[in-house]
């Protein structure tokens, strides 16, 4: 029987065109929901499957880094994953010709002393993005280990001008109608396609 992981976000943002996304996401075959974010940046949410015969698929769909890798294979720019669960944050930052660049925290909740860790550094990180003027931001964001797992997900976000549409959701909550996003697609293991308009 598999273990049920809880978490309280685990999504990706893709740097890359809407259309671009959407063939990918059908190329690999997951299931998820995807809906273009803030400037230039389209999210994606994974389901967890409960369909046996994908217990043996060579991408979980919460296995972000695997996820991740998956969508640089493909050719997309720029792919950042985030998952949050009991008090731990990870997120990861890849694109085909570059090394991944890492951020993890461990906030009250967690089993260890709370922490931070920014590899292979935190100009690094944010030169990727275009912008090593919030160096020092982030190095100070990371020096401040108080708060939450998501509040410490939304200051990252904010200091790098990210959507912070990727705090707290997951496929469920959108599957619920209790998360809204305009133009928001969801995409099936099998190649179907639905959509939902966000209210």
């Amino acid at each position: 029987m598999a273990t049920v992981i809880e978490v309280s976000t685990a999504s990706v943002l893709v740097r890359a065109p809407m259309d671009r996304v959407r063939q990918v996401v059908l190329r690999i075959g997951l299931a998820a929901w995807v809906a273009p974010v803030g400037e230039a940046w389209v999210l994606v949410l994974p389901e967890r499957s409960t369909d046996p015969r994908d217990a043996d698929d060579e991408i979980d769909p919460y296995d972000l880094v695997g996820l991740g890798r998956a969508m640089c294979d493909q050719g997309l720019a720029q792919v950042l994953v985030f998952s949050v669960s009991s008090g731990l944050g990870v997120s990861q930052l890849m694109s085909p010709d570059q090394d991944t660049a890492f951020i993890g925290w461990r906030c009250a909740g967690s089993d260890q002393p709370t922490a931070s860790l920014v590899e292979p550094d935190a100009f690094t990180f944010c030169s990727r993005f275009g912008l090593p003027m919030r160096t020092e931001l982030l190095e100070l964001l990371l020096e401040d280990v108080t708060g939450t797992a998501d509040q410490r997900l939304a200051a990252f976000c904010l200091a790098l001008g990210l959507p912070t549409v990727v705090i707290g959701a997951t496929a469920d909550e959108l599957a619920d109608e209790r998360l809204h996003l305009p133009g928001v697609e969801r995409f099936g293991r099998r190649g179907t396609v639905g959509r939902l308009r966000g209210q």
